[in-house]
């Protein structure tokens, strides 16, 4: 990790030593509103660690809440060809956190629905990241608005040259 030297957190979690992603997404989460039946689909997958379980957004999860600022018709493409996330990745602790170390920026989208902009400015804040709010997006606002998103990168690159 040593030529690493900034670090942009896009609408996502910047867990510290300890902490897990699924720790993370702030109370009023649309992940911790329903039931894991509700939110996901499952299915086993080869070489899953003892217990974990693959997940996948249902379609309605998805396109309300995952990808809500995109077109439906955008939304349902991307869920249909979602890649699964392994509950280990949800599960297990984080052993370090390169935000202690390295110069990191945050790009929180108010519109984000899977990890809050509460929990998104409280791991900034210790993180002593440089914010970016965006009015609006999703949870993919990395592709909903890029533009934003590449000012941000843009942003870090310029400062570590």
């Amino acid at each position: 990790m040593t030529n690493v030297r900034a670090l942009v957190y896009v609408d996502a979690a910047a867990p510290a030593p300890g902490e897990t992603n699924g720790q993370l997404s702030g109370a009023t989460s649309i992940l911790n509103k329903d039931t894991p039946a509700q939110l996901f689909f499952t299915t086993s997958y080869p070489g899953a660690p003892s217990g974990a379980e693959e997940l996948y957004l249902n379609e309605s999860i998805f396109i309300r809440n995952f990808a809500n600022d995109l077109p439906v018709s955008e939304a349902e493409t991307l869920w249909a060809s979602q890649r699964g996330a392994s509950t280990a990745a949800f599960d297990t602790p984080s052993k370090k956190a390169a935000w202690q170390t390295i110069p990191s920026w945050y790009f929180i989208s108010t519109g984000d629905q899977i990890i809050t902009p509460t929990s998104e400015n409280a791991m900034a804040a210790r993180a002593h990241s440089q914010v970016t709010t965006y009015n609006g997006g999703s949870h993919l606002t990395l592709i909903s608005h890029p533009e934003a998103v590449t000012a941000v990168i843009q942003s870090a690159i310029n400062s570590v040259h």
